[in-house]
């Protein structure tokens, strides 16, 4: 560590996104603590949401990083990666996540959820794009941003049930390059899954492009 890393470590400590504990020496991203007890979803045991597979045949898995339960403490890392202007935090989440699923996980191509432009000029980034970025990188599976765009700016989904959320979201995409993702095992990537809502708006814009399958990937796989 050179004398300006550790003069900015002094002065500006990180800081676990979970628990909010200062990081010692050897600890990276998380304490020790919240590493050890973190709710790691098992790759092995991949999640079907019977509800998504029946108002989509083509979606073949979901597999998310970890598992939410309302009010747990995780909710502090899934909120520093969306609101809190941690862009590489999220691509670090990525990074991890493409670890988790690297030997599960099987696609053509990588498309992370896109944010209305007013949206991500306000937040100054996508932290789907940063989570896509990272699990591009661990599993050499290309991404891109230009095969659907988000044309409908809606508000935050968090208050609504579950028919909200499907009507609040539809037709908020449509199709970009279908060249991207025509024939292709299609890769959706999200920070947070609760009802789909989100996930299926985008698929039935990618449809129309002729894409093969989805397998639906996230940090936190959440219910209602």
């Amino acid at each position: 560590m050179n004398i300006i890393s550790a003069i900015s470590s002094i002065l500006y400590p990180t800081e676990c996104p979970v628990c909010g504990a200062v990081l010692v020496k050897g600890e990276e991203t998380f304490c020790t603590e919240c590493l050890m007890n973190f709710p790691w979803s098992d790759p092995d045991f991949h999640y079907h949401d019977t509800i998504l597979k029946l108002k989509n045949s083509n979606i073949k898995n979901l597999y998310s990083l970890f598992n939410y339960a309302k009010g747990a403490d995780s909710k502090n890392l899934l909120y520093a990666i969306k609101y809190h202007n941690r862009p590489k935090l999220a691509y670090k989440m990525g990074v991890m996540l493409g670890k988790h699923l690297e030997k599960h996980l099987h696609g053509d191509i990588i498309i992370p959820i896109p944010l209305h432009p007013k949206r991500e000029r306000k937040r100054g980034y996508n932290q789907s794009v940063e989570i896509a970025r990272g699990v591009s990188k661990i599993t050499a599976i290309p991404f891109s941003t230009k095969a659907i765009h988000k044309i409908k700016n809606t508000s935050t989904l968090t208050s609504h049930n579950r028919e909200e959320r499907f009507a609040t979201i539809n037709g908020a995409f449509e199709l970009g390059e279908a060249s991207l993702i025509k024939g292709k095992e299609v890769i959706i990537v999200d920070d947070v899954i609760t009802t789909g809502a989100t996930v299926m708006a985008a698929i039935s814009a990618m449809e129309q492009a002729g894409a093969k399958g989805f397998t639906l990937i996230c940090v936190a796989k959440t219910s209602l």
